[in-house]
């Protein structure tokens, strides 16, 4: 906290947070608030992907607490990744508590990141309830790009009935893959 050098002092406690991440998750999550505001974001990141390893529900619990912005995005992105690794309905179980805006709209993306290898309907419906625009395109063309080439006939059905897609999307979707 003593060191001037902003630039030092965040590598200093990017070591000490990384040293302390598996015996004392809380005390380095309590130092991601000491990071320079820029810095905050990727500490915040770091502290919750080591944490939600091992305790997935507290590293969630912390991450929803961070005021909005760089460090709770991608704190609960980070969150979603690990936990929907270790258990998909756990992941979306905890998805559906989020609340609409962009540390939700990173999650979901973490999510169907995950999940559209083991379950593309599944992932392409969540993608679909993204609310950015841009980002919600990008990622139900992402996984419908995969998911078509695994069960074209499925996905396609997914694309064809699903009211989130405008009609020139669905076409750019089927027409693309």
């Amino acid at each position: 906290r003593q060191v001037g050098d902003e630039k030092v002092r965040s590598q200093m406690l990017s070591g000490i947070i990384l040293g302390m991440i598996n015996t004392d998750p809380q005390q380095a999550a309590a130092l991601v608030t000491q990071f320079p505001a820029d810095n905050q974001g990727n500490a915040a990141g770091q502290v919750a992907k080591q944490w939600a390893e091992s305790d997935p529900l507290a590293a969630a619990a912390w991450a929803t607490q961070l005021p909005a912005g760089d460090a709770r995005n991608n704190a609960v992105r980070n969150v979603a990744s690990e936990m929907a690794q270790q258990d998909l309905v756990k992941a979306a179980g905890w998805l559906e508590q989020l609340s609409v805006g962009a540390a939700r709209d990173g999650a979901v993306s973490a999510f169907t990141q995950r999940a559209v290898g083991t379950d593309p309907e599944g992932a392409a419906t969540w993608a679909a309830t993204i609310s950015d625009a841009k980002m919600r395109n990008t990622e139900v063309e992402r996984v419908t790009g995969k998911w078509l080439r695994q069960d074209k006939a499925a996905a396609a059905q997914w694309i064809t009935r699903n009211t989130a897609l405008d009609d020139a999307t669905k076409q750019r979707l089927l027409r693309g893959n």
